[in-house]
């Protein structure tokens, strides 16, 4: 074959989508089951998988693998750092290796976070400011920046995906939406963090279509491209003068705030439809995280512009609903 993705990640709560998403696109994605830390492991793997691309082809790395939970990086910030910067740094340079060993043209897509934005009101552009809250939003940050410097020395078209709120019908305890879930079924509905505050919510398998149809674009589309692309800090001269393409930053998100307090009433309507009124009456709103922030929401314009269509496939009462499904399944 001429091209096709690898990602890593296949087990999370993003990752466990590509493959629907791949059949949907009838496009070809290979999952890579080796460790963060496992660079071996990771170099055979590649050598056996890659042999699949034609040679000359193109190798695409779908970046996924990460640790993910915010308040598990608040609790071991060195394990969080080792893994979303200096093991994905690792995975990275590995794999833009093995594909120049194997004669390939090495493209790389990194999942990153809308969270590392500074706070603002309305739409979150790719050239606002930058100042992560969290420990996960500050490591996400120096993925980045690590890969930007990586890929440039190789000159190897980066595109960064600063993916917003996921939800899914399939994800661990820590997500909002399951966490919603859990409250609404067992009707503990006071004190709820957050309840207020606005996200911006597209389902997985939606986030999952999008990133593979960037990894469809050409290079100069998908990796690299104008100074509006660029990273808007000191690493963009050193970009520039590597000669290297600066890489293509891309919000992953609907343009659209849901607020907290519509999924926990939805997912009573669906669990509880003939008390849910009582129920939506009872519930009250608790503090949030000190990380949190009222309202994040981006503007997808970029993105769409690119692929010309809209991100939302999945409206988030459907995803609700696939959600209470998968549980009753389990």
């Amino acid at each position: 074959m001429k091209g096709t993705v690898f990602y890593n990640g296949a087990n999370g709560s993003l990752g466990r989508y590509v493959s629907g998403a791949a059949t949907q696109l009838a496009l070809t994605a290979t999952p890579l089951v080796s460790r963060l830390e496992d660079s071996a492991g990771l170099k055979r793997e590649l050598g056996s998988k890659l042999s699949d691309v034609y040679p000359g082809g193109t190798a695409t790395l779908l970046q996924m693998a990460a640790m993910v939970s915010v308040p598990g990086c608040e609790k071991d910030p060195e394990d969080a750092r080792k893994t979303n910067v200096t093991d994905t740094h690792s995975t990275v340079e590995t794999f833009i290796q093995c594909a120049h060993t194997a004669k390939l043209i090495p493209r790389v897509i990194y999942v990153s976070t809308g969270h590392l934005y500074a706070p603002k009101a309305g739409r979150l552009l790719e050239t606002d400011a930058l100042k992560p809250r969290s420990v996960y939003a500050t490591t996400k940050l120096e993925g980045e920046r690590a890969l930007t410097k990586l890929c440039a020395g190789t000159k190897t078209p980066l595109a960064i995906a600063r993916v917003f709120g996921l939800i899914a019908p399939l994800q661990p305890s820590h997500y909002v939406l399951q966490s919603i879930l859990r409250r609404a079924r067992e009707k503990d509905l006071k004190n709820v963090p957050g309840l207020s505050n606005l996200r911006d919510y597209l389902d997985s398998r939606d986030v999952c279509l999008t990133l593979l149809r960037i990894a469809s674009l050409p290079s100069a589309e998908a990796g690299g491209a104008t100074s509006a692309d660029r990273l808007d800090d000191a690493d963009s001269s050193s970009v520039s003068a590597s000669g290297g393409p600066a890489p293509a930053i891309l919000n992953i998100c609907s343009g659209e705030g849901v607020e907290i307090a519509f999924l926990l009433e939805s997912a009573l309507k669906e669990i509880h439809p003939r008390e849910a009124d009582a129920l939506i009456d009872q519930i009250t709103e608790g503090a949030s995280r000190p990380d949190d922030i009222p309202e994040i929401i981006g503007d997808p314009s970029r993105v769409e512009r690119i692929l010309g269509r809209n991100l939302r496939a999945t409206e988030v009462l459907q995803t609700i609903r696939d959600a209470i499904a998968a549980s009753n399944m389990h």
